[in-house]
């Protein structure tokens, strides 16, 4: 299962923010955490929910299935480029797409909707029931052919 820590750090490689010889501050991997959390909690209040939980602490697990922990990587690497430019193009198309794509299906599988109820149809189809009575098939046929007439 992933951690926050690993989400970071995945995230910030794609934007080349840390590397083996160049890891992140610690004001980055901060910063990178709580956008996480943000980020996770939106998707919540947007009524998407993949298992995914607020992380108390960086090193938290996540038990989340590994289409969700790679839309989290890509969409918090998106997140965080304009905070990390190292004066190059950080942000690639194929990262942009990766990011679209996998938040679009995690959305498409786990966004909870509502199915309305069926609405009725105030008129019924002729033959099933429904009764409509005009002038000439009243029970007082034609004018009343079979009263008096009065004075």
């Amino acid at each position: 299962m992933p951690t926050g820590t690993k989400i970071i750090e995945r995230a910030l490689k794609q934007i080349s923010a840390s590397s083996p010889m160049n890891p992140a501050h610690p004001e980055t991997l901060q910063d990178a955490f709580e956008t996480l959390n943000s980020f996770m909690d939106d998707l919540l209040d947007g009524g998407i929910n993949f298992g995914q939980v607020i992380l108390a602490a960086p090193d938290d697990e996540l038990n989340i299935v590994l289409a969700a922990e790679n839309m989290l990587i890509y969409n918090l690497a998106v997140l965080m480029a304009p905070e990390n430019n190292t004066g190059r193009e950080v942000l690639t198309t194929n990262l942009m797409k990766r990011a679209v794509d996998t938040l679009g299906t995690i959305t498409r599988r786990y966004k909870k909707f509502t199915i309305l109820p069926y609405k009725v149809s105030s008129t019924a189809v002729l033959g099933s029931g429904n009764q409509q009575r005009s002038f000439f098939d009243s029970e007082d046929n034609f004018f009343g052919q079979d009263r008096e007439l009065g004075n």
